[in-house]
């Protein structure tokens, strides 16, 4: 039933301890079971001692039931909270009040102690998380950050599960790159021009998005996505940014409005979401102490799950935005707080759509039809209650004149003297079709999930003047 289960049906027999380790004579005919973990508790009663045991393999927690005639002290005095042990016994088939699994030992050996006058965690002590984030290397051992591990390995399953399911093709775009996507300019260099010890002869940077490269491999395999590290060197230091995370982004070919891709990113949200909520009924049974995923936050997943997203052009945005006593000019940017009234008013995410040229990068498709000389493109920001921007995306520019023009007014100068992206071009000009795309942030997702700080949603974040593991 458990992975972490080993069955065991002979032993060398002894009857007394033999460096730490204590075995109890028992016939060879025993169903016995090997458990190996970390040691979350212990309460010592008259007559038993009652171990918590975190298993390595399953989020189990299992309750070892140890005699004390059957041990002496000395053989538990070493057992610490934090402390790892192995333990050798059978199991009960059912489980407790406690949803906790008896263990019955046969033998049980110390296999790492654990000091208690130096472990900074205490059994039963709420700590906030900006304490735990000064023991990143600890602080999964807590039941909230075990919950957040567990959340992100059943996400990301989920994620995979939606593409490979809808025929996409998973790939990995290169992590260091000459391609600034977004056109920001918070790059992370690699690699210095004219420098005699530059690895490359020319300045490359991590990546901030695979997208350049997704939209080549599509023109040949049409569906395609990736989910790997991205890095911002953005110097913002809130709940919402880091300068490492995690970035789901798809490109579909011959896609020919706006629509086909906010219908992916609608579809694989829900999809992410209602996979994990159903999981979860089983999962947070096993987090006492710390739920990343609470009851009232389930709840709010829930009803987003009931109904359709709402899709707003951004001219119609404005006009809304004003009526609620929110003024912004046609050509800006929304802010935080424009965000917070919009996902407010329709208490659902919200695709806000055909933002003006200026504000976005290049390569997006421009709209034919204007108004009164505002120029927009076919892309979308998907804004979401309590959190701002979770998703953006967009049509690609597929003509290639238009496009020249596009970079030639972005980098001041002609198409072909812009020799890193005249591969880029080459995607258009042999071949080229209709594409779109988008991106959505893995660590803001969970963010949305659970309302979490975003240093809490990954183990080892890294942020502006942070990056001590």
């Amino acid at each position: 039933m458990f992975n972490s289960i080993l069955k065991l049906r002979k032993f060398v027999f002894y009857s007394a301890t033999k460096k730490g380790v204590y075995y109890l004579r028992f016939n060879s005919g025993d169903n016995l079971s090997k458990y190996q973990g970390w040691v979350k508790n212990i309460r010592k009663l008259k007559s038993f001692v009652f171990i918590d045991l975190v298993d390595s393999l399953t989020p189990q927690i299992f309750q070892v039931v140890v005699p004390k005639n059957g041990f002496t002290p000395e053989d538990l005095r070493n057992i610490t909270p934090g402390s790892s042990i192995q333990v050798i016994g059978t199991h009960s088939n059912t489980i407790g009040k406690t949803n906790k699994r008896d263990i019955h030992p046969k033998e049980i050996k110390l296999i790492g102690k654990c000091s208690q006058d130096t472990y900074p965690l205490r059994h039963a002590t709420i700590y906030s998380n900006d304490y735990l984030r000064k023991y990143l290397h600890l602080r999964g051992r807590t039941d909230l950050f075990r919950s957040m591990n567990t959340l992100r390995s059943e996400t990301s399953y989920a994620i995979h599960t939606y593409f490979q399911k809808n025929r996409f093709l998973l790939t990995h775009p290169p992590i260091i790159t000459s391609m600034d996507c977004e056109g920001a300019g918070d790059l992370f260099r690699v690699s210095q021009a004219n420098s005699e010890d530059s690895f490359f002869r020319e300045v490359k940077h991590l990546t901030v998005s695979g997208q350049f490269h997704l939209e080549a491999i599509a023109c040949g395999n049409s569906k395609v996505y990736s989910f790997g590290p991205t890095f911002r060197a953005d110097k913002s230091h809130t709940r919402r940014h880091l300068a490492e995370f995690y970035m789901v982004e798809a490109e579909v070919a011959f896609c020919d409005t706006i629509q086909d891709v906010t219908m992916v990113t609608e579809e694989l949200c829900k999809y992410v979401i209602n996979i994990v909520l159903n999981k979860w009924d089983s999962l947070q049974q096993l987090f006492t102490e710390g739920n990343c995923l609470d009851r009232e936050k389930r709840e709010q997943l829930k009803r987003i799950l009931q109904n359709p997203f709402i899709a707003i052009s951004y001219s119609d945005t404005l006009d809304l935005l004003d009526s609620l006593n929110i003024d912004i000019k046609w050509g800006d940017d929304l802010h935080s707080e424009a965000e917070h009234a919009l996902t407010s008013h329709f208490n659902c995410p919200i695709f806000v759509t055909n933002y003006p040229a200026g504000l976005k990068p290049f390569y997006m498709l421009q709209d034919d039809v204007s108004n009164d000389n505002r120029k927009t493109v076919s892309c979308f920001d998907l804004l979401w209650p309590g959190l701002g921007e979770l998703a953006g995306g967009s049509l690609r520019e597929h003509r290639v004149r238009r496009l020249e023009g596009a970079m030639s007014a972005k980098f001041n100068t002609s198409p072909s003297s812009e020799s890193s992206l005249d591969w880029y071009l080459d995607v258009r000009r042999y071949g080229g079709v209709p594409m779109g795309g988008f991106g959505l942030g893995f660590e803001r997702l969970l963010q949305a999930m659970t309302g979490m700080d975003i240093r809490d949603t990954i183990p080892f974040p890294r942020f502006y003047k942070s990056c001590n593991h």
